[in-house]
């Protein structure tokens, strides 16, 4: 059931939703072979190695 709530602090009215782990095992993603070049192969290597943004 989903409503509006006021929040405080915040102007307006929110509609608010539930998260859940109702899906334990996300599906399986088909991998295909990209044609990538060079520099698109180098950014993906760096992106893989760059810590995490928190």
């Amino acid at each position: 059931m989903h409503s509006r709530h006021r929040l405080a602090g915040v102007p307006g009215r929110w509609q608010l939703y539930a998260l859940t782990d109702a899906i334990t095992d996300p599906p399986p993603i088909a991998h295909r072979s990209l044609d990538l070049s060079v520099l698109d192969r180098a950014v993906l290597r760096t992106a893989r190695r760059a810590p995490q943004a928190r």
